[in-house]
C-alpha cells in the first residue's frame, strides 16, 4: 500500500470531512503544477476522477466546454441551443433521462447540429430525431456520448 492510500484510509476511517478538504486543497495546488508541467497526464488524472463520480457521462462543465469548443459547418462556434433549450425539447419529444443525463443530451443535440447543419439546414424537429436515434442506440454502451467526445482527436484542445 502507498502511503498515499494510507493516509486516505486513515480519513475515511475517521469520517473526519475538515481533514479530507484540508487534503483536497493540498491535492488542488499540486494539480495546478501538474497542468502546468504536463496537461497531458493533468488531464488524464481529471478523466479518470471523472470517470470515478459521474461514469461515462458529461457534467455541466465539461458539456459546455465541449460543446463551446465545436467549429459548426455553419461557420459559427459552439452551442446552438443552452441546456435550457436541449432539456426542454427533450422533454417535449419523449426523452428518457435514464440512459444519459440532460447533459449528454445537450452535448448530443448539439454536436449534431455542428456536424450536420450543412445537410439539414434549419429544421429542429430532423435534429432532435437524428440526435434521439443517436443517443439511444441500442448497440452503445451507456455513455455514448462521453464516449464519443473523448474518442474525437482534440486537435490541440484536450480539456476532457
Amino acid at each position: 500500500m502507498t502511503k498515499f492510500k494510507m493516509y486516505i484510509d486513515q480519513l475515511i476511517g475517521k469520517g473526519d470531512t475538515k481533514q479530507m478538504y484540508e487534503l483536497t486543497e493540498i491535492l488542488d495546488d499540486h494539480f495546478e503544477e501538474l497542468e502546468a508541467v504536463n496537461p497531458s497526464m493533468y488531464w488524464d488524472v481529471i478523466h479518470e476522477l471523472h470517470m470515478i463520480v459521474y461514469g461515462p457521462h458529461f457534467d455541466e462543465e465539461c458539456a459546455k466546454y465541449a460543446v463551446s469548443v465545436m467549429q459548426n459547418e455553419d461557420g459559427t462556434m459552439g452551442q446552438h441551443w443552452t441546456i435550457e433549450e436541449t432539456t426542454s425539447v427533450g422533454q417535449q419529444n419523449g426523452i428518457s433521462f435514464d440512459r444519459f443525463n440532460v447533459w449528454d443530451w445537450y452535448y448530443t443535440l448539439n454536436m449534431i447540429y455542428s456536424d450536420y447543419v450543412a445537410v439539414i439546414g434549419n429544421t429542429p424537429s430532423t435534429y432532435i430525431s437524428l440526435a434521439k436515434a443517436w443517443i439511444n442506440d441500442k448497440d452503445a454502451e451507456e455513455g455514448k456520448a462521453y464516449r464519443y467526445y473523448m474518442a474525437i482527436p482534440k486537435k490541440g484542445k484536450i480539456k476532457p
